[in-house]
């Protein structure tokens, strides 16, 4: 059952949001060639204690990491470690804070470094069908409406 939230509900949620999706600029910001994925969940650390909010995924069924990473073809949620990133790799960054009693999980895909075409093709064809989606999201829509929205809204 989805609780219907009360404005101020929404007020406290959109406030987490914001917090997360500026830890999370940050975080886009930092990628570059020669950061270990586990920089990344350090950085994200310390932006969570700076925001005075908790890290959703951290201890979260034995999860080890404030962050999710997943590089290049990873599968999403992987787990920050020591890789490395190099120049033309894609990766997937995944947050999500407890901010007043709500979580909030935002992500993003960005490149390192100067990319291929496919791969900006990826993240920018990926960004567009979420856009669509977004646009038709309200009480009563299928799954099946968001799929035709996207496949067709994309040109695909």
């Amino acid at each position: 059952m989805i609780n219907i939230k009360t404005p101020k509900e929404i007020e406290i949620m959109r406030g987490g949001g914001k917090i997360a999706a500026r830890i999370l600029k940050i975080l886009a910001d930092s990628v570059k060639p020669g950061i270990k994925t586990i920089d990344l969940d350090m950085i994200a650390n310390e932006q969570i204690k700076n925001n005075s909010v908790r890290a959703s995924f951290l201890g979260h069924a034995g999860y080890p990491a404030s962050i999710c990473t997943s590089v290049n073809s990873q599968v999403v949620h992987g787990i920050p470690g020591t890789q490395i990133l190099k120049e033309g790799d894609i990766i997937g960054i995944d947050i999500g804070i407890f901010h007043q009693g709500f979580h909030t999980d935002t992500a993003i895909t960005v490149g390192v470094g100067k990319i291929k075409y496919e791969s900006m093709e990826l993240i920018k064809i990926a960004k567009k069908s979420l856009e669509e989606a977004i646009s038709i999201i309200k009480p009563g829509i299928f799954l099946g409406d968001i799929q035709h929205r996207i496949r067709n809204g994309t040109g695909d």
